[in-house]
């Protein structure tokens, strides 16, 4: 019986291999280049005569004991780059095939097997090159099945079929063109020794038609750029709570006895859900509303599943920058200089940053200030004192507007070296509608 790669005396083109369970790969190899055999590498499979390898498969060869089997692919290359003349073998083009680079140490002994030098080496195990033992990762499946010839091949396998569409079509899909088409570096070097290219009429197609439409302005479409992210109100106030627990947000309510709405009745109006004027809280002196007046109230609603607490102010004296980023809503009775020496431009910017709100006192026929009505503002209407059961309504309707005020995005139209200005200004009243 002839040894694997000899030539037979009947036939001597045709390589012989041993009659063993498992044909390695590397002895394939080898018998090609004894016998002076062209390797053909197509589809990622290697042609040794009359049988084909899929290039991942494990030969004989393992640079360590602890180390798995090689790969034959990335033997072949190795030797395939080191026999050309102009051929180079550096880890980056191996990286770069996907093949597994080899150093020096690891490929002399492997270079002198191939060549016929020696018959053995430590790194050469010889029961899996004689087909004696095979890998484990062949009977687990990882790796491809062991060499087979190629006249075992049905009309139905993918070699046979790609061949045809690539023949036969111009239309493929992105995964094939890659796996047939060459790098471009690789398609040069080809054209100018005179080899054909794999699917050479796809990239003429190509390109004919760019030359075609060369005269034609093509649009190329701009990179949106990301929209910025707009986050509501609440985010930036549960921000400012994570920094301080006691950083609650403010709401703003006149300093002035004789307004609906101020710190002697908020607590019961917006939180309680009745109502009583300033006079009948006692402030009715002179000096007895400074006295019954307190520094801030605090109010607990529930917004959005959360348990917020708010403080109601009359002062914004000693107010910082980080305190005027917590106010949330303005409670106003109609006089300008509630608002003096707040950081503000105008007015109507200030209604742009707060919510603002206007409580009329329907009972006492008191009609809506001209300059009130062109501020945009919420008008809450107070009903007489004897129907308590609508200030519960009234309450429910300002907190739905600051809800809604905090799940937007407002604008913040502070500025830090202005001053709001006030001029005193004759009060007009709007004529009633009869």
């Amino acid at each position: 019986m002839a040894f694997a790669g000899m030539e037979t005396k009947e036939d001597p083109g045709r390589l012989e291999v041993p009659n063993a369970r498992r044909l390695d790969p590397l002895v394939l190899l080898k018998n090609c280049i004894i016998s002076g055999t062209k390797v053909k590498f197509d589809l990622d499979n290697l042609h040794f005569g009359d049988y084909r390898v899929h290039r991942n498969t494990r030969c004989a060869f393992r640079a360590s004991p602890d180390e798995p089997f090689m790969d034959i692919g990335s033997i072949w290359y190795m030797y395939h780059e080191i026999s050309r003349e102009e051929g180079s073998y550096t880890p980056q083009g191996a990286k770069r095939r996907g093949f597994q680079y080899l150093n020096v140490c690891d490929r002399s002994d492997l270079l002198a097997y191939l060549e016929g030098v020696i018959d053995s080496s430590e790194k050469i195990v010889s029961e899996v090159a004689r087909g004696l033992k095979r890998p484990k990762t062949e009977s687990s499946g990882v790796t491809p099945a062991p060499p087979r010839k190629r006249h075992e091949l049905t009309e139905r396998s993918p070699q046979p079929e790609a061949k045809r569409r690539r023949e036969e079509r111009f239309d493929m899909s992105a995964a094939e063109y890659n796996l047939e088409a060459r790098p471009v570096k690789d398609m040069d070097g080809m054209v100018r020794g005179g080899k054909e290219l794999p699917s050479i009429s796809a990239i003429l197609k190509i390109a004919q038609g760019e030359l075609e439409k060369w005269s034609e302005v093509l649009e190329i479409p701009r990179e949106s750029k990301p929209q910025r992210r707009v986050r509501p109100f609440m985010w930036e106030l549960e921000k400012l709570l994570e920094q301080n627990k006691e950083a609650n947000p403010i709401i703003l309510v006149p300093m002035n006895k004789n307004a609906p709405v101020n710190m002697l009745n908020v607590f019961d109006l917006l939180q309680e859900g009745r109502y009583r004027r300033p006079e009948q809280q006692g402030a009715t002196g002179f000096g007895y509303f400074e006295a019954l007046r307190k520094d801030h109230v605090k109010l607990v609603r529930h917004i959005d599943g959360r348990r917020w607490t708010f403080e109601v102010r009359d002062s914004t004296k000693g107010f910082s920058s980080k305190d005027w980023l917590r106010v949330v809503a303005v409670i106003t009775n109609g006089d300008d200089w509630q608002f003096k020496g707040w950081p503000f431009k105008t007015v109507v910017s200030m209604f742009m940053t707060l919510k603002g709100f206007y409580f009329r006192e329907r009972d006492r026929f008191v009609e809506l200030p001209e300059h009130v009505s062109r501020w945009p503002v919420t008008i809450l209407d107070l009903a007489t004192l004897e129907l308590q059961h609508r200030f519960a309504a009234v309450r429910d309707s300002f907190w739905k507007e600051v809800e809604h005020f905090m799940k937007s995005a407002r604008s913040k139209e502070f500025d830090r070296e202005a001053r709001l200005e006030v001029e005193r200004t004759v009060v007009r009243m709007k004529a009633p509608v009869l």
